[in-house]
């Protein structure tokens, strides 16, 4: 899965950063799974229920979501970071998300 997150100067694209995939490190898994309910992951979520979790992410897990998306993209720096949109940044980091638990899954598959 690719990941893109833009850096913005005035509302110009002035930089792209792409990474293919992640993997997320078990700390994270633990931060998210307090705030993330997996019926976020169901194929009918709506727009109402992924402003919900964006909102519910960016409250209570702020302070993880700085050096996931500093690991992530390679290069990037907290002053690119801050001027970012927090709709890509919402994006991103539920898409991040999804993937984990997707490749989570897949290995609890093959496991059984």
């Amino acid at each position: 899965m690719k990941f893109t997150l833009n850096i913005y100067e005035k509302k110009k694209i002035v930089k792209t950063y792409e990474a293919e995939s992640y993997d997320l490190m078990f700390g994270t898994l633990e931060d998210f799974l307090k705030i993330v309910d997996e019926k976020m992951f169901a194929e009918n979520v709506t727009n109402i229920d992924f402003a919900k979790f964006g909102l519910s992410m960016i409250k209570q897990c702020i302070g993880e979501v700085k050096p996931l998306l500093l690991d992530v993209f390679d290069g990037l720096t907290e002053d690119e970071l801050r001027r970012t949109k927090t709709s890509e940044l919402i994006s991103v980091v539920y898409s991040i998300a999804k993937y984990s638990f997707a490749e989570i899954n897949g290995i609890a598959s093959k496991n059984v």
